[in-house]
């Protein structure tokens, strides 16, 4: 029996999982404020030298593509806007990771309830709907990608490759799991051979 048509939209999923992480999270999109290297770095940064080739900039060791990029696209709104705007981009990006489709998430899957866990960080006060935390939920995001099962169609390959690679430009993590996705593409190597 096949699901209604709503609980086969991505949108549904997509505005469900917004709408819960926005719910443990008001304050974030209520009273939005920058922290960390959202204003220190990614703001500042953006204001000053131009967003669009900060992109590629490292601090602390190792690259944020992501956040600089919001960084850089935001960078012509008013001053007052920009923390609603930080966190309200971070959110599309936490849901967007955790919203139905393609490798695991969707709530009706097992396996995809039990890798959705590994995500869950506890004892840390600072909220996740900032760009500056956006790091945890991309390194969930490589994890169920080097979990899953090769992909058989190819524009799923290439779409699972572009959010592992903007995952591991976009924090620490990726660089931790460098060895364990190197080692995942190699045994997906037949499925990355085929001729798109």
């Amino acid at each position: 029996m096949k699901d209604p048509i709503l609980f086969r939209s991505r949108l549904f999923w997509f505005l469900l999982a917004a709408a819960i992480i926005a719910t443990r999270h008001l304050g974030d999109l209520v009273v939005p404020q920058l922290r960390d290297e959202d204003g220190l770095v990614y703001f500042q940064q953006a204001l000053a030298w131009g967003g669009w080739r900060m992109i590629l900039w490292p601090y602390g060791g190792y690259l944020n593509v992501l956040p600089r990029f919001f960084a850089a696209l935001l960078r012509p709104i008013p001053l007052e806007w920009a923390p609603l705007a930080y966190n309200f981009s971070a959110l599309i990006v936490v849901a967007a990771t955790r919203r139905a489709g393609g490798h695991g998430w969707h709530p009706a899957h097992g396996r995809g309830r039990r890798r959705a866990r590994s995500d869950r960080r506890a004892g840390n006060s600072v909220g996740c709907i900032n760009l500056d935390m956006l790091h945890f939920t991309l390194a969930a995001l490589i994890a169920v990608n080097l979990l899953e099962s090769a992909p058989r169609v190819e524009l799923r390959t290439i779409r699972r490759g572009m959010e592992v690679l903007v995952a591991a430009l976009s924090g620490p993590e990726g660089i931790v799991l460098t060895p364990f996705t190197l080692l995942r593409a190699w045994q997906w190597r037949a499925v990355l051979a085929r001729p798109f």
